[in-house]
């Protein structure tokens, strides 16, 4: 680290710092007088959609010419040359638009905007300055009072508002600064930029924070909305004609820590805060404290609630104290959920895998995020880890959860378009064939699936039929018209363990529900048609996942969704260990008369042949979890892809396809067997211990985990 107090974001990589006085003279049209007082390394280097590097500094911003032989400036903005001075640049904070325009928080409070490159991508010799916004002075006439805070950050949200914070390196709570965060609506921006007048009382909003607090790091956007880590809290914010304080959560820190030359430490000068600035996923926020020693904490997107914790660094000497200066590194395989908290961080010049702990009173875990350190396979997941990572691909679920009625009805839809229409390839495969799915001759015998997927029990196969048939009715008046039938598939498991299945209790209503609930973040476990099923003597139920492949230098995936009910408690192999002979022995001995759907999909085009091949890998996966398929149990697996659709209607005789050629299918195989793998054990995992008919009990795995490991 550093000999002295360590510098943020010192380069692309937050791999170490350094406050080193750099050689004089390699900027000399930006830094001028800068480089002998502050002469370090540009904090980043990041890249306009032309491919063109540009380089902040606190004395300017440039684009250079990294691939020449002798590296040259191409253009640059230097506010000591340009703009009369007294102002640096927060050059950690800088970042480029969709329209390649240089966004410049500045030390004199202003936000600049800079259009670097004409329209054909040259690089102007002299940026032209096209936006200059007195932030505070703004902040402080929609507050009403003076700002002793100074802007640090901005950035856009995804609807074009540009959210700001103020604070600074060294906010300490004792000195109460005062200090907002907000943002400018998008309205006032593109009138600015479309050369016309703004009123900017009408355009800027904040929200006031306590005396003392302030943010230290960046600003994280999403779809949810722009995240802002102080001193004292997290926020997520939206912009409602006004701050909408989504969630606030507050977080423990220890405060400053201050080292000096033979500190025992491992970076220092940080002061109160996070020392980061969030790191999003699509379902968390993660950042560290301050604490002693230094925690990497998840919160959920939606509710703000801390779902987990876990130490950056552990087994350090003792006397040694963390500071950390860069955010988290996110890498593939994608959080799939709050629940799913195992993943890969960097953090400064350190590669970690982290296992955080699931903090009590959560919900329950999923295989992508456990704190038994189960994983499956070895390809890369989707962003979900579900089948609705295939895009188009939604999953919906309607429960029936009272008493002795414990079942349900789930609905998969292929892709959002009219899929009688514009129909997909499909295949099925019997394993064994005792079950009543409906829909499969035509099938095997067109290749072709015209309807979604519903799921049920296997008395209520003929009420969700029906109720397909009317949904596809409403949908298609050319059907039995002016055209054939349809051919709906429906699929079922036999709940009557948990279930008062002889009382028929879904209806046409549950499954209209199922299929309006449809979407890609769906719950797993025991849900939907889920809810009375056992899978190895255990609590079974709806579990998915999902496998990315490359082919051709392009990226395809593979998801899987299984409705468990099958094989037996002692057979049950957990990602590779023979998990039941470590838990509670008093799970009631039974036969394996359950059974198991399968639902693959894709976005490789393939041909019904090859989708066949694909069902008949699911065996492989299966058999990985410890089933044998007993004779009194049914599985069947239905394949797709979204990518040949074939329209109902066509003028041409021929259709052109594009076809995976065969020498190329090995890693589909390998895709298929570990996400049924992975759905069949994230459907233990999710499911809650539920008790229905008869007074029986299926008792949650996750639970037994936690009781008995």
């Amino acid at each position: 680290m550093a000999k002295s107090d360590a510098n943020i974001h010192h380069d692309g990589y937050n791999t170490d710092s350094t406050d080193e006085i750099l050689p004089l003279g390699i900027y000399p049209e930006i830094n001028v007088s800068y480089e002998t007082t502050n002469a370090n390394a540009s904090p980043a280097i990041y890249f306009d959609s032309y491919g063109h590097a540009v380089v902040p500094l606190l004395g300017g911003i440039a684009i250079r010419d990294l691939n020449a032989e002798e590296t040259k400036t191409l253009g640059y903005f230097s506010p000591k040359k340009h703009d009369g001075g007294g102002y640096v640049i927060q050059s950690s904070y800088t970042f480029m638009d969709a329209s390649n325009r240089i966004v410049c928080p500045t030390s004199n409070n202003h936000v600049l905007m800079l259009r670097a490159t004409d329209e054909n991508g040259n690089v102007l010799p002299e940026f032209e300055k096209v936006l200059d916004i007195d932030i505070k002075a703004a902040a402080e006439a929609a507050l009403g009072k003076e700002l002793t805070q100074n802007l640090l950050s901005v950035v856009f949200d995804y609807d074009g508002n540009l959210w700001f914070a103020t604070g600074g390196f060294r906010i300490y709570p004792q000195r109460q600064q005062q200090g907002v965060i907000g943002y400018i609506a998008r309205s006032a921006i593109d009138a600015i930029l479309n050369g016309e007048q703004a009123d900017l009382s009408k355009a800027v909003f904040v929200h006031e924070l306590t005396p003392g607090e302030g943010a230290e790091n960046g600003i994280a956007a999403s779809k949810d909305g722009a995240v802002i880590l102080t001193n004292q809290n997290c926020y997520l914010l939206r912009a409602e004609e006004g701050v909408d304080v989504v969630w606030c959560t507050p977080y423990e820190s220890a405060g400053a820590k201050v080292s000096g030359e033979g500190d025992k430490t491992t970076g220092g000068g940080l002061a109160w805060g996070g020392g980061c600035s969030p790191t999003l996923t699509p379902n968390l926020v993660l950042f560290t404290d301050n604490q002693d020693t230094v925690n990497l904490l998840a919160l959920d997107m939606k509710t703000g609630e801390v779902v987990a914790s876990a130490p950056v660094l552990d087994d350090l000497p003792e006397g040694y104290q963390v500071a950390v200066e860069n955010s988290a590194i996110v890498r593939q395989p994608f959080f799939r959920s709050a629940s799913g908290l195992l993943q890969r961080f960097t953090f400064g010049r350190r590669n970690a895998m982290i296992h955080l702990r699931k903090k009590q009173g959560g919900t329950t875990m999923g295989i992508s995020g456990n704190e038994w350190g189960f994983q499956v396979g070895k390809l890369p997941k989707g962003a979900l880890d579900k089948i609705s990572d295939v895009p188009g691909v939604t999953v919906g679920h309607c429960t029936l959860a009272d008493g002795v009625v414990q079942t349900g009805v789930t609905a998969l839809l292929p892709h959002p378009g009219d899929i009688f229409h514009e129909k997909v390839l499909a295949a099925s495969h019997v394993i064994n064939g005792f079950g009543k799915t409906t829909g499969l001759v035509q099938i095997d015998e067109l290749g072709t699936l015209e309807t979604p997927i519903l799921f049920t029990n296997t008395l209520s196969v003929g009420t969700a039929q029906t109720a397909l048939v009317k949904y596809m009715l409403e949908k298609n008046p050319d059907i039995c018209e002016t055209t054939g039938s349809v051919n709906p598939v429906v699929c079922e498991c036999n709940d009557c363990g948990l279930n008062d299945i002889r009382g028929l209790h879904v209806t046409e209503q549950h499954v209209f529900a199922a299929l309006a609930d449809c979407k890609a973040d769906f719950a797993e476990g025991a849900v939907g048609a889920g809810r009375g099923m056992r899978c190895h003597g255990l609590k079974g139920g709806i579990g998915s996942a999902s496998r990315v492949v490359e082919l051709d230098c392009k990226q395809y995936t593979i998801g899987a969704l299984v409705l468990s009910n099958h094989a037996l408690f002692d057979d049950l192999i957990v990602a590779g260990k023979p998990i039941h002979t470590l838990l509670d022995d008093s799970i009631p001995p039974h036969e394996d008369k359950g059974s198991i759907i399968t639902v693959l999909a894709t976005d490789i085009p393939l041909s019904e042949r090859q989708l066949r091949r694909l069902c008949r890998r699911a065996l492989v996966g299966l058999s990985r979890t410890g089933s044998y398929c007993g004779n009194g149990s049914g599985e069947i697996v239905i394949a797709f892809t979204t990518a040949n659709r074939v329209p109902h209607y066509s003028d041409k005789a021929l259709l052109p396809m594009t076809l995976l050629h065969d020498d190329a299918i090995n890693p589909l195989f390998r895709a298929v067997a570990e996400c049924v793998e992975e759905s069949v054990l994230s459907s233990l995992l999710h499911a809650e211990t539920v008790t229905g008919s008869h007074g029986r009990t299926f008792r949650s795995l996750t639970e037994l985990l936690k009781r008995d490991i």
